[in-house]
């Protein structure tokens, strides 16, 4: 059995009847400031999820399923985002920073902003010259702010 504990409270959020959280069915659940710091969430289903206010940072979400997620407010700093589905995902105040592999997201393009989002210089240099302008833009950053730090941030080159 695995306990999910509210992030300031310590109180539990949800049980989890299973050893691991890889894998798991959490489709539709209410985990608000739930914390997941570190948490092992690779291929979980997390179809329409609340997560909002949720501490999602160093956890590992590869491969993991949030088409229609709520990730308002959600701290994702150093979360694996590699093969994530976003589809639909709803972002707002959310906090990207370290996560080096953003642009290995699926569905970026369809996520949902409901406001401004963080993302730090790290992601940025990581993903940024492979993350859709509609994420840009909706992350909170103008036209002309994109053009400056994509020119900032051209990509790498292979080595």
């Amino acid at each position: 059995m695995i306990d999910i504990l509210h992030r300031k409270s310590g109180r539990v959020v949800l049980q989890v009847d299973a050893d691991t959280l890889e894998r798991a069915n959490l489709s539709g659940e209410y985990l608000i400031h739930a914390d997941l710091q570190g948490a092992n969430l690779r291929r979980a289903m997390l179809l329409f999820a609340n997560l909002s206010g949720a501490d999602l940072s160093g956890a590992c979400l590869r491969s993991a399923d949030l088409r229609g997620a709520n990730l308002t407010e959600v701290d994702l700093s150093g979360a694996d985002l590699a093969d994530v589905n976003l589809s639909g995902a709803t972002l707002s105040l959310t906090v990207l920073a370290g996560c080096r592999n953003l642009h290995e997201a699926r569905g970026l393009e369809a996520v949902l902003h409901a406001g401004p989002s963080e993302i730090d210089h790290e992601t940025l240099r990581e993903s940024l010259p492979h993350l859709p302008d509609s994420f840009m833009r909706g992350a909170g950053y103008t036209r002309s702010e994109i053009r400056l730090l994509r020119s900032l941030y051209p990509g790498r080159d292979p080595a």
